[in-house]
């Protein structure tokens, strides 16, 4: 099932009060980015999603969860980036 956002939940309803920060926009946006150029790394990009919901939902910080969703987004694609070269 995918939420509003386009992304895939389970619980369509577990996301909704977090998602009008900034941040957390900006890493939709990523994610939506990641997914359209990477489809082969999609189950990858939605644990990274679902990992930072779901502890933020759990009381983390926010902008702290966000910031290592993001990092490691960028090092997933890194690293797919780098075993194509060889």
């Amino acid at each position: 099932m995918f939420n509003k956002f386009g992304l895939f939940t389970d619980n369509p309803n577990l996301y909704t009060h977090v998602m009008n920060d900034i941040m957390i926009d900006t890493l939709i946006e990523r994610c939506k980015t990641a997914l359209k150029e990477h489809p082969d790394l999609r189950e990858d990009i939605y644990g990274i999603f679902d990992l930072c919901m779901m502890e933020i939902e759990l009381g983390e910080s926010e902008s702290h969860e966000v910031e290592l969703a993001l990092s490691d987004l960028d090092d997933l694609i890194n690293d797919k980036l780098t075993s194509a070269r060889g």
